[in-house]
């Protein structure tokens, strides 16, 4: 302790505010702005706050909230949108959380998500070490990008916990490692995990135990202490107590060099607190077996696990520049939407092994075609960046990166897909565009993003329903019964449709292009006025879904117009149906009927299944609801409900 005197001049002291800027002008309004929507407030910019924001602080927040799916484009509520107003935390990690309790991805999501909440574990490493410490981290990182290597370091650091046989702390210093980083890091993944929990997202592990009454649940649920928890604080405090009396080793400065190993054994007989802090505050075989379940992930699971990152991460995509395979390792340049030439910060993997982005977006074979102005590099390979921050120093950095297949993650979260008359081009949210060669390959890629899309909103309509507690009864079990096999069905299908591999073109689109990028509506033809689908009112073209507008694009830069050719007879294999239609007509077939058949297969089994497992769930819920009750009049002990308590009572008046 001592005092602290911090001189200004006259000139820097007059100019001080008197008091400081509140904080609801300071920080982003993401979250408050999704409780006052969901509050039902009409508008967020005219609700009266007693310290007002900036309008623009307001605005930002509700396009992003617009960009990752929480609104919809007239600003109300989607279903993760309902869903995120809810959860007490930010809206990226949030999501990120949501969707790994949907796909099965629970542990590894909350590892992530934890570390990105915290700072960075891996030190800045001193003159002399480089090295050394580098050739040990080769061993933590992983080529998918810099969550996956976070996740990597924090289930090493965990195993070396659980195993006892050698110091965590030690191991940090060798590898460069803060330690007091992994500890933040175990508690923030137990409060995420209660937090899931709490909003029936997870399920709790104490809900397993039939031997626990409804008492000693709601206990555990509002956070009171149990025996085993006043046990392992006692013991807690008599070690931190031992400690404190126990007198200090003198401690001497040495060379790093020289000094390392000898530091290493002074530090072997020290009581570390906050080891054994952790070990009496968690379970180290649960945490064995979570470290052990993400090293055994397979690429299909690595592959399911970045779609759910990136469902939280979107739009923050980076392309890598066509000149980068002539430029030097650490001059590597990228381009973000909002800010081209961005470069790697220092400590990402792909900063150290560049060459492993290269490999991975290289190109296959450059086909020409015909009428485009450019040359068409087609390839199976092509990749993005997905980054959590855009750190502006000396240079704009992109911070703790990840690699996702560009082709799948575009269509899957993109706000806006548009197509010309074939389906061959597409053009999202108008910076990217992707060109595949065959016709009936586009489209059917293009039906497979909608079906997914459109599951993924059904089944986030089935969890919210659950959370808010709509339905009882056999009507909730059916429901989450339904609920569990579309997550199983999503799960299969999304897999499926990350395993495709295609040839296609993929660029980014010069500022110039955007001014004749769309037909617009002078040119719409008669076919697409006598459409069953909507015209879009400056792109031109046929709304199909409120992402997905067909048959906008201009054709004079790419291709010739085919005109009506494309009319011909479908079947559709889910109602039957023999149509003459238009691409977007089936489009917008197949999703209204997979709709519908989703909504009757539910309506049926609640209607038929009522009478079979129907009872058997409700007598499961009538038996939760029952209580001991003592009669006076009887002198005998009933379990009742509170129903049946009423019926006995009023049977003794008669």
């Amino acid at each position: 302790p001592g005092v602290c005197f911090r001189l200004y001049s006259d000139q820097d002291y007059d100019a001080f505010q008197d008091y400081s800027t509140p904080e609801i002008q300071r920080v982003p309004l993401d979250t408050l702005i999704l409780q006052l929507i969901d509050l039902e407030f009409e508008d967020p910019r005219t609700f009266e706050f007693i310290e007002p924001p900036p309008m623009s602080s307001i605005n930002n927040s509700i396009l992003f909230l617009k960009n990752q799916s929480a609104l919809t484009k007239d600003e109300k509520l989607t279903p993760i949108g309902h869903m995120l107003a809810k959860l007490p935390v930010d809206v990226v990690i949030g999501k990120m959380l949501i969707m790994g309790s949907m796909f099965d991805m629970v542990d590894p999501v909350l590892t992530i998500a934890a570390a990105l909440s915290v700072q960075s574990p891996f030190h800045r490493l001193f003159k002399g070490r480089e090295s050394a410490v580098e050739a040990r981290r080769r061993e933590l990182e992983s080529d998918h990008g810099d969550a996956l290597t976070l996740m990597n370091a924090f289930d090493t650091w965990v195993k070396l916990k659980t195993d006892g046989r050698s110091s965590t702390r030690q191991w940090c210093k060798k590898y460069g490692l803060e330690s007091q980083r992994f500890y933040e890091m175990a508690k923030l993944k137990d409060q995420f995990k209660g937090i899931l929990a709490e909003y029936k997202l997870l399920e709790r592990e104490d809900e397993y135990d039939s031997n626990d009454d409804e008492s000693s649940a709601k206990r555990r649920r509002e956070g009171e202490s149990t025996y085993e928890d006043r046990k392992k604080r006692r013991e807690l405090r008599e070690l931190r107590r031992k400690h404190r009396k126990e007198p200090r080793r003198r401690r001497v400065l040495k060379m790093e060099e020289a000094g390392e190993e000898s530091g290493d054994e002074e530090e072997k007989d020290e009581l570390d607190i906050k080891d054994l802090e952790f070990k009496l505050t968690h379970d180290l075989d649960k945490l064995q077996a979570a470290s052990n379940f993400n090293r055994s992930l397979t690429l299909r699971d690595i592959n399911l696990l970045k779609i759910v990152l990136c469902s939280g991460l979107y739009p923050q995509l980076a392309i890598a520049d066509d000149c980068n395979t002539w430029r030097k390792d650490s001059e590597q340049v990228f381009h973000t939407q909002a800010k081209p030439f961005v470069v790697l910060h220092p400590t990402s993997v792909f900063a150290n092994q560049p060459d492993v982005l290269q490999s991975r977006m290289g190109v296959e074979e450059g086909i020409t075609t015909t009428g485009h102005r450019d040359k068409l590099r087609f390839s199976t390979k092509h990749e993005l960046l997905t980054y959590v921050d855009l750190l502006e120093t000396t240079k704009p950095f992109l911070v703790n990166n990840l690699r996702v297949p560009a082709l799948q993650t575009l269509l899957l979260f993109a706000q806006n897909l548009d197509t010309n008359e074939d389906c061959r081009r597409i053009v999202v949210d108008g910076w990217f565009e992707l060109v595949i060669p065959e016709a009936h390959v586009g489209q059917k890629f293009i039906a497979a993003a909608q079906q997914l899309r459109s599951t993924w909103n059904r089944l986030l309509e089935l969890r919210l329903q659950r959370v808010e507690g709509r339905k009882g009864g056999v009507e909730l079990y059916h429901a989450t019964r339904h609920a569990s096999g579309l997550e199983r069905t999503l799960a299969r299908k999304l897999s499926e449709f990350l395993d495709s591999r295609i040839s296609y073109s993929f660029r980014r689109l010069a500022a110039a292009e955007l001014e004749r990028l769309y037909a617009g509506t002078k040119n719409l033809k008669e076919s697409d006025l006598s459409s069953s689908c909507l015209n879009h009112p400056t792109k031109g073209g046929q709304v199909v879904t409120e992402y997905l507008t067909y048959n906008c694009l201009s054709s004079a830069v790419f291709e010739k117009d085919y005109g009506g050719a494309l009319m011909k007879h479908w079947n559709c294999s889910r109602c039957g149906k023999s149509m003459v239609v238009t691409i977007a007509e089936k489009l917008k077939h197949e999703d209204e009927c997979r709709r519908q058949e989703e909504k009757e297969s539910l309506e049926k089994k609640i209607r038929d299944g009522g009478a079979a497992a129907g009872s058997a769930a409700s007598q499961r819920i009538v038996e939760g609801l029952r209580k001991e009750y003592f009669c006076d009049k009887c002198n005998e002990t009933f379990m009742f409900t509170a129903t049946e308590v009423l019926k006995h009572v009023r049977g003794h008046d008669v």
